[in-house]
């Protein structure tokens, strides 16, 4: 339904993609917990995760 995989892609080693990239996770993350409520609680689990690897 989107194309989150082909974008990764195509950023996939220019300047700035890893600091792009938990960004860009995160906000498909919240995109697909506001569109499919059943899967929230999961997509707050990858959130906490890709946050807390952001930081180290």
């Amino acid at each position: 339904m989107v194309s989150y995989d082909n974008f990764l892609g195509s950023i996939d080693g220019k300047v700035g993609s890893v600091e792009a990239y938990p960004e860009v996770k995160i906000a498909v993350l919240e995109k697909i917990a506001n569109t499919y409520p059943k899967y929230k609680d999961e997509c707050e689990r990858q959130i906490f995760f890709v946050d807390f690897n952001a930081d180290r």
